[in-house]
């Protein structure tokens, strides 16, 4: 039995997320390419002031993360790290802005239950992680 397609439901609910608290000092436009053999899905990953939306398609981006269908369903399920699988060469990315952090990419797979335990943590005077 073929293993489920994650990519389309996680850019729908990166969608739906809209606000992340920890993103809001970002101001960033990622492409998203989804490899499976000769063909290439795209999607368009804005974030600005921590609020997130996503379009199908390509053009221009700040930054480009790109991998085979299948890394892709790993770092979603999370079996395989965004940083992981980019040292493994299964993913990559490339940064026109050196200044651009590579957490904040990880940051996007984190979802927003992540946001939320983050955000009761600086209520209650916690760090927050780099």
């Amino acid at each position: 039995m073929a293993e489920p397609d994650l990519v389309e439901g996680f850019f729908q609910d990166l969608s739906g997320r809209g606000h992340d608290p920890l993103l809001d000092r970002l101001n960033s436009v990622g492409r998203f390419e989804v490899v499976e053999g000769e063909h290439t899905d795209c999607w368009l990953v804005a974030v600005k002031g921590g609020h997130i939306t996503v379009s199908q398609g390509g053009g221009d981006a700040d930054w480009v993360m790109r991998a085979d269908r299948e890394t892709m369903n790993e770092v979603i399920r999370g079996d395989t790290g965004v940083l992981a699988a980019y040292l493994s060469g299964d993913l990559d990315v490339g940064l026109q802005d050196p200044s651009m952090r590579f957490g904040m990419i990880r940051r996007l797979f984190a979802g927003p239950r992540s946001a939320d335990k983050q955000s009761m943590r600086i209520e209650r005077g916690g760090q927050v992680p780099q």
